[in-house]
Protein backbone atom coordinates (compact mmCIF):
# COMPACT_ATOMS: atom_id res chain seq x y z
CA UNK A 1 0.00 0.00 0.00
CA UNK A 2 3.17 2.16 1.06
CA UNK A 3 5.47 3.16 -1.64
CA UNK A 4 8.91 4.21 -0.11
CA UNK A 5 12.11 6.28 -1.79
CA UNK A 6 15.61 6.14 -0.80
CA UNK A 7 17.88 8.16 1.06
CA UNK A 8 17.78 9.83 4.59
CA UNK A 9 14.94 12.45 4.83
CA UNK A 10 17.03 14.53 6.85
CA UNK A 11 19.56 14.39 4.79
CA UNK A 12 17.53 14.91 1.50
CA UNK A 13 15.78 18.27 3.31
CA UNK A 14 19.39 19.93 4.35
CA UNK A 15 19.92 23.54 2.31
CA UNK A 16 16.89 22.12 -0.53
CA UNK A 17 13.69 23.31 -0.49
CA UNK A 18 10.49 21.06 -1.00
CA UNK A 19 9.45 20.64 -4.92
CA UNK A 20 6.21 22.90 -5.81
CA UNK A 21 2.83 21.93 -5.97
CA UNK A 22 2.59 19.59 -8.75
CA UNK A 23 1.12 21.10 -11.84
CA UNK A 24 -2.72 19.93 -13.08
CA UNK A 25 -3.88 19.89 -16.27
CA UNK A 26 -5.79 22.81 -17.71
CA UNK A 27 -9.52 21.74 -16.53
CA UNK A 28 -12.47 24.24 -18.02
CA UNK A 29 -13.29 27.16 -15.89
CA UNK A 30 -16.47 27.09 -14.03
CA UNK A 31 -18.22 28.64 -11.46
CA UNK A 32 -17.60 27.75 -7.80
CA UNK A 33 -19.41 24.38 -6.31
CA UNK A 34 -20.55 24.06 -2.98
CA UNK A 35 -20.93 20.25 -1.85
CA UNK A 36 -22.17 19.13 1.42
CA UNK A 37 -21.42 22.53 3.42
CA UNK A 38 -22.98 23.43 6.45
CA UNK A 39 -22.17 26.04 9.30
CA UNK A 40 -22.20 23.46 12.27
CA UNK A 41 -19.46 22.05 14.03
CA UNK A 42 -19.47 18.19 13.59
CA UNK A 43 -17.39 15.14 14.47
CA UNK A 44 -15.94 13.04 12.37
CA UNK A 45 -13.88 9.56 13.08
CA UNK A 46 -12.25 8.75 15.89
CA UNK A 47 -8.67 9.77 14.54
CA UNK A 48 -9.84 12.59 12.60
CA UNK A 49 -12.57 13.76 14.83
CA UNK A 50 -12.08 18.04 15.40
CA UNK A 51 -9.47 18.18 13.23
CA UNK A 52 -9.25 21.49 10.81
CA UNK A 53 -6.87 21.07 8.70
CA UNK A 54 -6.95 25.01 7.57
CA UNK A 55 -6.16 28.05 9.23
CA UNK A 56 -9.37 27.85 10.53
CA UNK A 57 -11.45 25.93 13.80
CA UNK A 58 -15.18 24.08 12.91
CA UNK A 59 -15.71 21.49 10.71
CA UNK A 60 -18.92 22.14 8.53
CA UNK A 61 -19.76 18.76 7.45
CA UNK A 62 -22.92 16.57 6.52
CA UNK A 63 -21.87 13.64 4.36
CA UNK A 64 -22.01 9.76 4.89
CA UNK A 65 -18.74 8.87 6.83
CA UNK A 66 -18.64 5.79 5.14
CA UNK A 67 -18.00 7.34 2.06
CA UNK A 68 -15.12 9.23 3.06
CA UNK A 69 -13.61 6.96 5.12
CA UNK A 70 -13.43 4.39 2.26
CA UNK A 71 -10.43 6.66 0.21
CA UNK A 72 -6.93 6.44 0.51
CA UNK A 73 -6.26 9.39 1.46
CA UNK A 74 -8.81 8.93 4.45
CA UNK A 75 -7.34 5.82 5.41
CA UNK A 76 -3.52 7.78 4.92
CA UNK A 77 -4.04 10.64 6.77
CA UNK A 78 -5.75 8.42 9.95
CA UNK A 79 -2.63 6.08 9.37
CA UNK A 80 0.02 9.16 9.54
CA UNK A 81 -1.76 10.51 12.44
CA UNK A 82 -1.54 7.67 14.70
CA UNK A 83 2.04 7.09 13.67
CA UNK A 84 2.78 10.59 14.68
CA UNK A 85 1.21 10.12 18.18
CA UNK A 86 3.34 7.93 19.24
CA UNK A 87 6.63 9.74 18.32
CA UNK A 88 9.09 10.62 22.01
CA UNK A 89 11.89 12.68 22.61
CA UNK A 90 14.44 9.62 22.63
CA UNK A 91 17.28 8.25 21.03
CA UNK A 92 15.32 6.65 18.12
CA UNK A 93 13.17 10.32 17.39
CA UNK A 94 15.30 11.35 14.69
CA UNK A 95 15.51 7.46 13.32
CA UNK A 96 11.70 7.38 13.42
CA UNK A 97 10.80 10.15 11.88
CA UNK A 98 13.12 9.48 9.01
CA UNK A 99 11.05 6.65 8.51
CA UNK A 100 7.89 8.30 9.21
CA UNK A 101 8.51 11.06 6.17
CA UNK A 102 10.12 7.83 3.94
CA UNK A 103 6.84 5.95 4.39
CA UNK A 104 3.52 8.92 4.22
CA UNK A 105 5.21 11.70 2.56
CA UNK A 106 4.80 10.90 -1.40
CA UNK A 107 1.44 8.67 -0.25
CA UNK A 108 -0.16 11.42 1.22
CA UNK A 109 0.74 13.69 -1.61
CA UNK A 110 -0.39 11.42 -4.04
CA UNK A 111 -3.50 10.19 -2.27
CA UNK A 112 -4.48 13.74 -1.82
CA UNK A 113 -3.67 15.28 -4.78
CA UNK A 114 -5.27 11.68 -6.57
CA UNK A 115 -9.11 12.88 -5.12
CA UNK A 116 -8.28 16.51 -5.65
CA UNK A 117 -8.40 15.74 -9.63
CA UNK A 118 -11.44 14.30 -9.45
CA UNK A 119 -12.95 17.43 -8.49
CA UNK A 120 -13.90 20.45 -10.27
CA UNK A 121 -11.37 23.59 -10.12
CA UNK A 122 -13.49 25.76 -8.45
CA UNK A 123 -14.77 23.59 -5.54
CA UNK A 124 -15.52 24.89 -2.24
CA UNK A 125 -16.19 21.42 -0.50
CA UNK A 126 -17.01 20.78 3.63
CA UNK A 127 -17.00 17.41 3.16
CA UNK A 128 -15.47 14.96 5.05
CA UNK A 129 -13.26 13.52 2.50
CA UNK A 130 -12.70 17.32 1.56
CA UNK A 131 -11.77 17.61 5.02
CA UNK A 132 -9.35 14.83 4.90
CA UNK A 133 -7.73 15.96 1.81
CA UNK A 134 -6.76 18.83 3.44
CA UNK A 135 -5.51 17.38 6.84
CA UNK A 136 -2.80 14.88 4.75
CA UNK A 137 -2.22 18.13 2.79
CA UNK A 138 -0.67 19.55 6.14
CA UNK A 139 0.56 16.06 7.61
CA UNK A 140 2.43 16.45 3.84
CA UNK A 141 3.66 19.64 4.55
CA UNK A 142 4.79 19.08 8.19
CA UNK A 143 6.81 15.79 6.93
CA UNK A 144 8.41 18.19 3.94
CA UNK A 145 9.39 21.24 6.10
CA UNK A 146 10.30 19.42 9.65
CA UNK A 147 13.82 18.17 9.02
CA UNK A 148 14.90 21.54 7.49
CA UNK A 149 13.73 23.12 10.71
CA UNK A 150 15.62 20.60 12.78
CA UNK A 151 18.74 21.11 10.11
CA UNK A 152 19.33 24.32 12.31
CA UNK A 153 17.41 24.14 15.71
CA UNK A 154 18.38 21.07 17.73
CA UNK A 155 15.37 20.24 19.88
CA UNK A 156 15.90 17.68 22.85
CA UNK A 157 12.59 18.26 24.24
CA UNK A 158 9.51 20.91 24.32
CA UNK A 159 11.53 22.44 27.11
CA UNK A 160 14.74 22.85 24.39
CA UNK A 161 15.25 26.94 24.72
CA UNK A 162 15.91 28.92 21.79
CA UNK A 163 19.57 29.79 22.88
CA UNK A 164 20.42 25.69 23.43
CA UNK A 165 18.72 24.69 20.01
CA UNK A 166 19.41 27.10 17.26
CA UNK A 167 22.78 26.46 15.54
CA UNK A 168 25.33 28.95 15.54
CA UNK A 169 25.34 29.14 11.73
CA UNK A 170 21.73 29.80 11.71
CA UNK A 171 21.95 32.62 14.66
CA UNK A 172 24.82 34.44 12.93
CA UNK A 173 22.68 34.30 9.46
CA UNK A 174 19.92 35.67 11.20
CA UNK A 175 21.35 38.20 13.56
CA UNK A 176 22.93 39.65 10.14
CA UNK A 177 20.27 40.00 8.61
CA UNK A 178 18.49 42.11 11.24
CA UNK A 179 21.94 44.22 11.48
CA UNK A 180 21.69 45.00 7.57
CA UNK A 181 17.68 45.57 8.25
CA UNK A 182 18.52 47.89 11.09
CA UNK A 183 21.01 49.64 9.64
CA UNK A 184 19.02 50.96 6.40
CA UNK A 185 15.91 51.74 8.26
CA UNK A 186 14.67 55.69 8.29
CA UNK A 187 15.52 56.88 11.38
CA UNK A 188 12.18 57.19 12.98
CA UNK A 189 11.78 53.28 12.39
CA UNK A 190 14.99 52.98 14.07
CA UNK A 191 13.81 54.82 16.84
CA UNK A 192 11.19 52.49 17.25
CA UNK A 193 12.99 49.65 17.39
CA UNK A 194 15.91 50.93 20.06
CA UNK A 195 12.75 51.79 22.27
CA UNK A 196 11.11 47.85 22.13
CA UNK A 197 13.80 45.91 22.19
CA UNK A 198 16.38 45.43 25.80
CA UNK A 199 19.59 47.53 25.81
CA UNK A 200 21.35 44.10 26.64
CA UNK A 201 19.65 42.50 23.93
CA UNK A 202 20.56 45.10 21.16
CA UNK A 203 23.97 45.23 22.27
CA UNK A 204 23.88 41.10 21.55
CA UNK A 205 22.28 41.86 18.51
CA UNK A 206 25.29 43.96 17.14
CA UNK A 207 23.54 47.03 16.54
CA UNK A 208 25.68 50.21 16.49
CA UNK A 209 23.72 53.30 17.72
CA UNK A 210 24.15 56.60 17.75
CA UNK A 211 24.57 58.70 20.65
CA UNK A 212 20.87 60.22 20.28
CA UNK A 213 19.54 56.52 20.16
CA UNK A 214 21.32 55.23 23.19
CA UNK A 215 20.00 58.42 25.48
CA UNK A 216 16.15 57.50 24.04
CA UNK A 217 17.05 53.83 24.69
CA UNK A 218 17.48 54.54 28.15
CA UNK A 219 15.14 56.84 28.94
CA UNK A 220 12.77 54.36 26.72
CA UNK A 221 13.62 51.83 29.86
CA UNK A 222 10.28 53.25 32.01
CA UNK A 223 7.95 53.20 29.24
CA UNK A 224 6.74 49.58 28.49
CA UNK A 225 8.00 45.80 28.40
CA UNK A 226 11.28 45.46 25.85
CA UNK A 227 12.15 42.79 23.69
CA UNK A 228 14.71 39.82 25.06
CA UNK A 229 17.09 38.78 22.58
CA UNK A 230 15.33 35.15 22.28
CA UNK A 231 11.77 37.57 21.57
CA UNK A 232 13.49 39.49 18.49
CA UNK A 233 15.42 36.15 16.77
CA UNK A 234 12.37 34.46 16.95
CA UNK A 235 10.49 37.19 15.41
CA UNK A 236 13.05 37.67 12.39
CA UNK A 237 13.16 34.02 12.03
CA UNK A 238 9.53 33.16 11.64
CA UNK A 239 9.00 36.38 9.44
CA UNK A 240 12.68 35.77 7.50
CA UNK A 241 11.46 35.22 3.49
CA UNK A 242 14.33 32.96 3.03
CA UNK A 243 14.36 30.27 5.59
CA UNK A 244 11.06 29.27 5.60
CA UNK A 245 10.63 28.19 8.56
CA UNK A 246 6.81 29.58 8.75
CA UNK A 247 6.09 26.54 6.49
CA UNK A 248 7.12 24.11 9.15
CA UNK A 249 5.81 25.80 12.78
CA UNK A 250 2.55 26.90 10.93
CA UNK A 251 2.10 23.23 9.52
CA UNK A 252 3.12 21.79 13.10
CA UNK A 253 0.98 24.02 15.48
CA UNK A 254 -1.85 23.02 13.12
CA UNK A 255 -1.52 19.16 13.21
CA UNK A 256 -1.08 19.29 17.17
CA UNK A 257 -4.25 21.29 17.01
CA UNK A 258 -6.48 19.42 15.38
CA UNK A 259 -5.31 16.07 14.64
CA UNK A 260 -4.31 16.27 18.44
CA UNK A 261 -0.41 15.54 17.70
CA UNK A 262 1.37 17.37 20.58
CA UNK A 263 5.14 16.56 19.45
CA UNK A 264 4.35 18.72 16.56
CA UNK A 265 3.73 21.74 18.67
CA UNK A 266 6.75 21.30 20.78
CA UNK A 267 9.49 20.60 18.16
CA UNK A 268 8.84 24.39 16.99
CA UNK A 269 7.74 25.53 20.55
CA UNK A 270 11.65 27.04 20.93
CA UNK A 271 10.63 29.64 18.28
CA UNK A 272 6.99 29.94 18.96
CA UNK A 273 7.23 30.81 22.40
CA UNK A 274 9.34 33.50 22.61
CA UNK A 275 7.59 34.50 19.24
CA UNK A 276 4.68 35.09 20.89
CA UNK A 277 5.53 36.16 23.68
CA UNK A 278 7.54 38.95 22.15
CA UNK A 279 4.43 39.69 19.85
CA UNK A 280 2.02 40.25 23.31
CA UNK A 281 4.55 43.00 24.51
CA UNK A 282 4.85 44.71 20.65
CA UNK A 283 0.86 45.06 21.54
CA UNK A 284 1.31 47.15 24.21
CA UNK A 285 3.53 49.14 22.09
CA UNK A 286 1.59 52.03 19.85
CA UNK A 287 4.31 52.09 17.63
CA UNK A 288 3.86 48.43 16.58
CA UNK A 289 -0.18 48.09 16.66
CA UNK A 290 -1.97 48.40 13.27
CA UNK A 291 -5.98 48.64 13.39
CA UNK A 292 -7.77 48.46 9.96
CA UNK A 293 -8.08 46.73 7.23
CA UNK A 294 -5.75 43.47 6.77
CA UNK A 295 -4.61 41.65 3.23
CA UNK A 296 -3.57 38.43 2.64
CA UNK A 297 -2.96 35.77 -0.74
CA UNK A 298 -3.32 32.71 -0.29
CA UNK A 299 -2.76 29.58 -2.47
CA UNK A 300 -6.26 27.55 -2.79
CA UNK A 301 -5.40 25.30 -6.09
CA UNK A 302 -4.12 22.34 -4.52
CA UNK A 303 -5.93 19.63 -2.36
CA UNK A 304 -6.08 21.19 0.69
CA UNK A 305 -8.38 24.76 -1.17
CA UNK A 306 -11.63 23.10 -1.36
CA UNK A 307 -11.83 22.54 2.29
CA UNK A 308 -10.43 26.03 3.15
CA UNK A 309 -12.69 28.26 1.29
CA UNK A 310 -15.30 26.43 2.61
CA UNK A 311 -14.84 27.50 5.91
CA UNK A 312 -14.31 30.56 4.51
CA UNK A 313 -17.87 31.25 3.11
CA UNK A 314 -20.11 33.86 5.18
CA UNK A 315 -20.49 32.80 9.34
CA UNK A 316 -18.07 30.30 9.30
CA UNK A 317 -15.60 30.84 12.04
CA UNK A 318 -12.14 30.41 11.66
CA UNK A 319 -9.76 29.91 14.52
CA UNK A 320 -5.63 29.63 13.60
CA UNK A 321 -3.48 27.92 16.03
CA UNK A 322 -0.89 30.01 14.29
CA UNK A 323 0.17 33.52 13.90
CA UNK A 324 -1.63 34.59 10.74
CA UNK A 325 0.55 37.00 8.49
CA UNK A 326 -0.56 39.84 6.60
CA UNK A 327 -0.02 42.95 4.87
CA UNK A 328 -1.70 46.31 5.14
CA UNK A 329 -1.50 46.97 1.77
CA UNK A 330 -3.50 45.73 -0.26
CA UNK A 331 -1.04 46.20 -3.19
CA UNK A 332 1.37 44.07 -1.33
CA UNK A 333 -0.77 40.85 -0.63
CA UNK A 334 0.92 37.88 -2.50
CA UNK A 335 -2.01 37.32 -4.64
CA UNK A 336 -1.84 40.57 -6.83
CA UNK A 337 2.05 40.64 -6.66
CA UNK A 338 4.10 41.71 -4.26
CA UNK A 339 7.53 43.27 -3.98
CA UNK A 340 8.99 40.09 -3.66
CA UNK A 341 7.07 38.33 -7.00
CA UNK A 342 8.72 35.01 -7.31
CA UNK A 343 7.08 33.94 -4.05
CA UNK A 344 3.65 34.56 -5.04
CA UNK A 345 3.11 32.36 -8.30
CA UNK A 346 0.71 30.25 -7.12
CA UNK A 347 -1.55 32.95 -4.87
CA UNK A 348 -4.56 32.99 -6.51
CA UNK A 349 -7.00 34.29 -3.51
CA UNK A 350 -7.26 36.91 -1.18
CA UNK A 351 -8.67 37.02 2.03
CA UNK A 352 -10.05 40.17 3.98
CA UNK A 353 -10.05 40.85 7.12
CA UNK A 354 -11.77 43.92 8.08
CA UNK A 355 -11.42 46.26 10.58
CA UNK A 356 -9.10 44.03 13.04
CA UNK A 357 -5.40 44.75 14.60
CA UNK A 358 -2.39 42.89 14.32
CA UNK A 359 1.30 43.80 15.32
CA UNK A 360 3.62 45.22 12.62
CA UNK A 361 6.52 43.20 12.12
CA UNK A 362 8.08 44.63 9.09
CA UNK A 363 10.88 46.12 10.73
CA UNK A 364 11.73 42.32 12.12
CA UNK A 365 11.84 41.76 8.28
CA UNK A 366 14.69 40.67 5.73
CA UNK A 367 15.91 43.75 4.38
CA UNK A 368 14.02 43.48 0.45
CA UNK A 369 10.70 42.94 2.43
CA UNK A 370 10.80 45.84 4.66
CA UNK A 371 8.01 47.55 2.23
CA UNK A 372 5.48 44.26 2.36
CA UNK A 373 4.42 45.95 5.66
CA UNK A 374 4.18 42.71 7.26
CA UNK A 375 1.50 42.53 9.98
CA UNK A 376 0.89 39.18 12.01
CA UNK A 377 -3.02 38.54 13.35
CA UNK A 378 -2.04 36.92 17.01
CA UNK A 379 -2.77 32.55 17.37
CA UNK A 380 -5.99 32.05 18.08
CA UNK A 381 -7.74 35.22 16.68
CA UNK A 382 -10.99 34.13 15.90
CA UNK A 383 -12.77 35.61 12.41
CA UNK A 384 -16.35 35.44 11.62
CA UNK A 385 -16.90 35.27 6.84
CA UNK A 386 -18.66 37.98 6.26
CA UNK A 387 -20.48 39.29 2.95
CA UNK A 388 -18.33 41.67 1.05
CA UNK A 389 -18.26 45.48 2.73
CA UNK A 390 -19.69 48.14 0.42
CA UNK A 391 -17.28 50.71 1.66
CA UNK A 392 -14.19 49.03 1.41
CA UNK A 393 -12.34 51.54 -0.50
CA UNK A 394 -9.28 48.85 -1.51
CA UNK A 395 -11.94 46.36 -3.54
CA UNK A 396 -10.43 47.67 -7.09
CA UNK A 397 -6.99 46.26 -6.08
CA UNK A 398 -8.05 43.40 -4.01
CA UNK A 399 -10.62 42.29 -6.92
CA UNK A 400 -8.23 41.11 -9.13
CA UNK A 401 -8.65 37.67 -8.07
CA UNK A 402 -11.30 35.89 -5.88
CA UNK A 403 -11.39 37.19 -2.81
CA UNK A 404 -13.50 36.42 0.83
CA UNK A 405 -14.13 38.91 3.84
CA UNK A 406 -13.84 38.03 7.50
CA UNK A 407 -13.92 40.46 10.62
CA UNK A 408 -13.25 39.50 14.43
CA UNK A 409 -15.29 37.32 16.39
CA UNK A 410 -14.51 37.98 20.15
CA UNK A 411 -16.94 35.44 21.21
CA UNK A 412 -14.02 33.14 19.92
CA UNK A 413 -10.87 34.76 20.31
CA UNK A 414 -8.20 34.08 22.54
CA UNK A 415 -4.20 33.96 22.89
CA UNK A 416 -2.48 30.43 22.94
CA UNK A 417 1.43 30.13 23.81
Amino acid sequence: MFKTIRGSATQRARNTLPDPPRTKPDRHKAAPVVRNVSRTIHGTAPVLQNTVPAIHHSAPVICKLSEAQKSDVWRMAEACTVELRKLQFDANFHKNLDKLILRYAINLQEAATAEYLKMDVNAIDGSPLAHAMALAWDLKTFLDWIPRFLNYYHVQNEQTPLEKAISPKHLEFLMKSFRETFAELPEADRRKLVTAIDTEAMDRLGCELTTEERRLQFLSNFWHQKLQWDEVIGKVDYCHVETGHFNAINSALRISSYARIPIASQLVSCVTKPMVSGLKKLMTNEDFVFRGNLFKGIYTKDPAGPFRKSQLIDGNILLAPHAISTTSDPNQSYANPPSYPQLTEHRDTNIVFVGVWGVQVHLFNFIRTVKQKEVLIMPTMAFRGIPKPVDLTEHRVIDRKPTFYCELDPDHSGYVL
